[in-house]
C-alpha cells in the first residue's frame, strides 16, 4: 500500500514491479519526469511476462523500484496506463502516468499552496481509482473545517445571483478571486472565461472529498436549470409567458471541469484541471486483433448491448452509468437458456395448493351461484387480483433470475468469471434497482464503474469473438 512519504524519483535502468489491479511484472525503466505537476514513468517489459500477466489497462496502475536483498520494494509512482506498444520483436513499452485517468478523461494542470505531501499523494490515489480502503495514510489526519468550492460553469448567462439550496451560481468574479494565480496560465484563462461559477462551502476533512461533494451538489443544481430550461408550454409555471428557442431545447449547463477548493481554516488551497478532453487516437489494426471478422456480424442482442456499454461509459451521472451497464449485461444474458426446474403438472399442483391455502381454491372465473337462488354473487375485485397475481407469480417460476441467465451466458461463451466480478455485478445491479423503483439514488463508485465497464467489455468482446469462430468454422 501507498505510505505518507513522497514518491521515490525513478530513473532510467531501475528495474521496476508494475502493478495493475491484482496483476503484475518486471520490467526497467526507460525514463521518467518527477516534475510535482506532472509525473510519468515509461517501462520496458518483456513481451511475454505481460502475456502470462495479462492485466486490465483500465486499472489503477503503481510503479515500484526492486532494490536490496533481500529485496525491497519501493514506491515510485502511482496512477493510470496510457500507451503501451511494441517497441522491438519482444519488448513493449508501458507509460504510466500520474493523475493519468479521471473519468475517462486526461488530467488538466495544477496549482496549490499549503498542501502536505499526504494529501498530494491521496488526491492522486483517489483520482487513480484505488477506494479510501486501499489508501494506507496512518499519519494523515487533517482537521475537518470549511471549505469553498468554485467551479465555472459552461451554458448559463446570469445578471446576479442564483441561489439554489446550499449551491451559489454567480457572475460575480469576486468568488473566483481566491484562485487567481495558482497553475498554469492557460488553466487560469479557462477558469475565468464562462463568466458564471457554481460555489458552495463543504465540510470535510479531506480536500478531495469537499470537491467531489460539491460537484454532485452542483450537478444537481444544473440539472433543475435543464429541467426550468426545457419546460415546453408558452406560459410558465408562474403564470407568465416564457421566451421560446428551439436551437437551446438540447443545450445543457455543464460544469467546466477545474476546481477550486479553499480550506477556511488552514489555508490549503488548489486549483485543478482535473481532465481536459483528449486528443483523438485512431484505432489501428493492432487493436482489432481476433474481432476483424466479427465486425459485421449481424446480432441485435449483442448491437443493443454495445450501445448500452457505451451510455454507461458517456455517463457523467454513474448512477445512471449503472443502469445503462445493468441493461448490457442483461442484452448479452438474453437468450440463454437455463435448466426449468419445475414441471408443468408441478405448477399447476402448487398454484392450486397456494389458492386453496388462502380461499381462493373453489373460486369460478365468472359470477357464484348459491344453490336454490336466483342471481349471481359476483366475485370480489380484491379476490380476483389475489388469484391473478397468485396464477402470474407461480406462472413464472421457471422463468430463470438475471443471475442464472448471465452464467449461463458465461459458460456457454466460455469466460471466467470470478467471485469478486460476480459481487461488482450484484453492487451494479443493486445501484439499478435503488433507482428504478424510486427508493435510492446511490451513486457507483468510481472504481465499481470503471471495473464493470471493462469487465462488460470483456463479455461483449468473448461473445463477438465467438461468432466469428462459429462462422469461421460454418
Amino acid at each position: 500500500m501507498m505510505r505518507p512519504t513522497p514518491p521515490l524519483p525513478l530513473s532510467p535502468g531501475d528495474p521496476v514491479l508494475v502493478e495493475i489491479g491484482e496483476r503484475s511484472f518486471r520490467g526497467v525503466v526507460v525514463s521518467a519526469e518527477s516534475d510535482p505537476a506532472r509525473r510519468e514513468a515509461v517501462v520496458s517489459t518483456d513481451a511475454k511476462a505481460v502475456l502470462e500477466a495479462n492485466p486490465d489497462f483500465s486499472k489503477a496502475a503503481r510503479v515500484s523500484r526492486v532494490s536490496g536483498e533481500p529485496q525491497i520494494l519501493e514506491f515510485g509512482i502511482a496512477g493510470s496506463v496510457m500507451t503501451f506498444g511494441p517497441h522491438g520483436p519482444d519488448t513493449w513499452h508501458l507509460r504510466v502516468l500520474e493523475l493519468g485517468i479521471f473519468g475517462n478523461m486526461t488530467v488538466g494542470g495544477l496549482g496549490f499552496r499549503g498542501v502536505t505531501n499526504e494529501e498530494y499523494l491521496w488526491v492522486i490515489g483517489r483520482d487513480a481509482g484505488f477506494p479510501p480502503g486501499r489508501l494506507n495514510f496512518p499519519t494523515f489526519r487533517p482537521p475537518k473545517e470549511r471549505f469553498l468550492v468554485v467551479i465555472p460553469v459552461e451554458g448559463v448567462e446570469l445578471n446576479a445571483d442564483l441561489e439554489a439550496g446550499d449551491v451559489i451560481l454567480t457572475p460575480n468574479a469576486t468568488v473566483a478571486k481566491a484562485f487567481f494565480g495558482l497553475g498554469p496560465t492557460d488553466l487560469q484563462a479557462d477558469f475565468i472565461a464562462t463568466g458564471v461559477w457554481a460555489a458552495a462551502e463543504i465540510d470535510s476533512a479531506r480536500m478531495w472529498d469537499a470537491e467531489q461533494i460539491a460537484i454532485r451538489r452542483f450537478n444537481r443544481a444544473l440539472g433543475r436549470l435543464t429541467l426550468a430550461a426545457r419546460f415546453p408550454l408558452a406560459v410558465g409555471a408562474d403564470g407568465t409567458l416564457r421566451p421560446f428557442d428551439a436551437s437551446t431545447r438540447a443545450e445543457q449547463p455543464r460544469l467546466r471541469t477545474i476546481a477550486g477548493v479553499s480550506g477556511r481554516r488552514t489555508g490549503r488551497i488548489w486549483l485543478r484541471g482535473y481532465r481536459n478532453t483528449p486528443n483523438r487516437v485512431p484505432i489501428t489494426h493492432r487493436v482489432l486483433a481476433g474481432l476483424v471478422n466479427a465486425i459485421s456480424l449481424p446480432d441485435e442482442r449483442i448491437d443493443e448491448a454495445i450501445a448500452a456499454w457505451l451510455r454507461a461509459g458517456n455517463e457523467e451521472d454513474s448512477t445512471a452509468a449503472a443502469v445503462a451497464l445493468s441493461e448490457a449485461l442483461e442484452f448479452y444474458a438474453a437468450g440463454s437458456h437455463a435448466p426449468q426446474l419445475f414441471t408443468k403438472t408441478e405448477i399447476g399442483q402448487m398454484k392450486k395448493a397456494a389458492k386453496e391455502a388462502v380461499g381462493l381454491g373453489r373460486m369460478e372465473s365468472g359470477p357464484r351461484r348459491t344453490p336454490g337462488l336466483q342471481g349471481a354473487a359476483p366475485v370480489s375485485a380484491e379476490d380476483r387480483a389475489r388469484r391473478e397475481r397468485l396464477d402470474q407469480r407461480l406462472g413464472d417460476v421457471n422463468t430463470p433470475p438475471a443471475a442464472a441467465l448471465l452464467r449461463a451466458a458465461l459458460d456457454a461463451d466460455g469466460v471466467e468469471c470470478s467471485d469478486k466480478d460476480f459481487d461488482l455485478i450484484g453492487r451494479i445491479r443493486e445501484v439499478r434497482r435503488l433507482a428504478l423503483h424510486g427508493q435510492a439514488r446511490v451513486a457507483l463508485d468510481a472504481t465499481d464503474l470503471r471495473d464493470g465497464l471493462s469487465l462488460v467489455n470483456r463479455l461483449l468482446v468473448a461473445r463477438l469473438r465467438g461468432l466469428a469462430v462459429k462462422r469461421e468454422e460454418r
